[in-house]
């Protein structure tokens, strides 16, 4: 596309407000979502409800590294009431998406349970994995030794009828 700017998330410091912004964002330390492109800047303009403030001993770098996915994650956990100690099954947990949920539960005390290839399991900080295909997967989800997950997040498809009875499940995908 002719003038378009790539990059939907950046990190740096409020240099400005816009009329209606509180004046207390300026020179603060935040992560912001541009929307669909014009990140890849010098300068970047991010509206209000998009920014969030960068906790100390964050960079800029890792901010915008653990970027949308880490939100994406971190709000499926959320809102899947995941609690130490529950098992989450992360279907998609190949894509950056499912990484950053596989590896914020397993920091928050999770049996974190994934649709990855065995050799990459622990490299994402899960505790088991499953099948990543075909018609095995589902029946091996309820089958393990764990049996089926607290909370379910999938950036990839639907496994509703495979959670607990009083189980959570989340659905993250593309806008």
């Amino acid at each position: 596309m002719e003038g378009h700017v790539p990059g939907s998330e950046v990190a740096g410091t409020v240099t400005a407000v816009g009329d209606d912004v509180d004046t207390s964002w300026v020179g603060r330390r935040v992560w912001a979502f541009t929307g669909v492109g014009g990140g890849y800047v010098e300068r970047a303009i991010a509206p209000v409800e998009e920014i969030l403030p960068l906790p100390a001993g964050l960079s800029a770098v890792g901010a915008v590294t653990l970027g949308s996915s880490g939100v994406v994650a971190h709000f499926g956990l959320s809102h899947g009431r995941f609690a130490p100690g529950e098992s989450v099954l992360v279907r998609g947990a190949a894509g950056s998406i499912g990484i950053m949920t596989v590896q914020l539960a397993a920091r928050g005390g999770a049996a974190s349970d994934h649709g990855v290839d065995a050799a990459d399991a622990d490299r994402l900080g899960g505790d088991q994995h499953l099948p990543t295909g075909g018609t095995g997967a589902g029946r091996s989800m309820t089958a393990r030794p764990s049996g089926p997950p607290n909370v379910w997040i999938a950036t990839a498809f639907n496994v509703v009828s495979l959670l607990r009875e009083e189980g959570r499940g989340l659905h993250a995908s593309g806008r």
